[in-house]
């Protein structure tokens, strides 16, 4: 009995896919899988590559959806936020329970802390993921 999944890792070896080039070959490994017979009619080994690769794909594709946007801060996602909803800096002094240090956010002069950005998270509905700084 032969072993597919390694002899389709052997012809395109499972890694982090890095570059566009990389997910075009990895796109084309998988085609050739899906076309050389029906899934239902596939072997463990071979279910089991078509998986891992699909799954290395996603993440490639996932982190090259935001790989051109513009890097940013919690601040200026809060800024936007604020924005979005018409909010002024005495309403954001409310949310985080205080007015000075509403103000020294809003100015660069105080970093968010848990707290604040639990507070913020939750009145704008949004993961607290949103407020750290992307670097």
């Amino acid at each position: 009995m032969r072993d597919s999944y390694f002899e389709l890792v052997r012809d395109f070896p499972l890694r982090a896919i890095q570059t566009e080039a990389d997910a075009v070959a990895a796109g084309d490994a998988l085609t050739r899988l899906l076309m050389s017979k029906p899934e239902d009619r596939m072997d463990a080994g071979e279910r089991a590559y078509m998986d891992a690769i699909s799954v290395l794909i996603q993440d490639y594709q996932a982190k090259a959806k935001f790989a051109g946007l513009p890097k940013t801060s919690g601040i200026g996602v809060l800024k936007h936020l604020m924005a979005e909803s018409g909010m002024k800096g005495i309403d954001l002094g409310q949310i985080i329970g205080s007015q000075p240090a509403a103000s020294e956010i809003l100015n660069g002069k105080r970093s968010l802390s848990k707290n604040h950005i639990m507070k913020l998270a939750s009145y704008f509905k949004v993961s607290p993921a949103l407020f750290l700084d992307v670097q």
